[in-house]
């Protein structure tokens, strides 16, 4: 691949209650086989002269129960306040787990460098008291002086949709959804056909059907 240089850390592969683990990495004669009914969740990154990557993604590999597609269709698009802190974007995020009695007890999410640090600080999502402006595009305005921001999609990898229970969302989060969906597919599915990758083109289809 042009410009890559390595990976960005170690791959996090996790299935079952591996999954859960934060920053779970197998070890040889401790891992354990990924069977049809599990949750699996993958986490890779790669170096490239022109920037980093991390990217994860979870994925059912059976039947997921309705239990655990509610917990995974507890997402939202949000709309912030431009300047607002990583510890109260950290808030707003958790919000939807918190109503179901739900949490996690790492942090959100943190920065990312440029042919740098996967873990680019001091910017991150957490409870840490620290503003977080990185990566940010400007979004609407209230007509008052206060500007409001929301997230640009950089990862362009599918959804898994049989976790999403599309009755838990409203018709603007599976329009979003779905739009995402169209961008992968608009925006990667030419370079798997360029590269003759047709059964990751068949995958990269069967992913990107509407929603609902």
């Amino acid at each position: 691949m042009e410009h890559f240089v390595g990976t960005s850390f170690t791959t996090i592969s996790g299935s079952g209650p591996n999954a859960a683990v934060i920053h779970y990495r197998p070890k040889p004669g401790e891992s354990r086989v990924i069977s049809r009914g599990d949750i699996y969740l993958v986490d890779s990154g790669g170096q490239y002269k022109d920037g980093t990557t991390d990217v994860t993604r979870t994925v059912h590999m059976g039947s997921p129960s309705s239990r655990e597609r509610e917990c995974f269709t507890r997402l939202t698009t949000t709309v912030f306040p431009k300047g607002i802190m990583g510890y109260s974007l950290d808030a707003i995020a958790r919000t939807s787990l918190w109503k179901a009695g739900l949490d996690y007890v790492h942090g959100t999410g943190h920065g990312v460098g440029s042919y740098l640090n996967v873990h680019e600080g001091p910017m991150r999502l957490s409870s840490r008291y620290n503003a977080y402006d990185p990566g940010l595009e400007e979004g609407m305005n209230n007509g008052g002086n206060k500007e409001f921001l929301t997230f640009e999609n950089l990862t362009l990898v599918p959804i898994q949709k049989k976790l999403i229970e599309p009755k838990m969302l409203t018709k603007e989060e599976v329009s979003y959804i779905n739009d995402y969906h169209m961008l992968c597919k608009e925006k990667v599915g030419p370079l798997l056909k360029q590269l003759g990758l047709q059964d990751a083109l068949n995958w990269l289809n069967r992913e990107t059907e509407p929603l609902g």
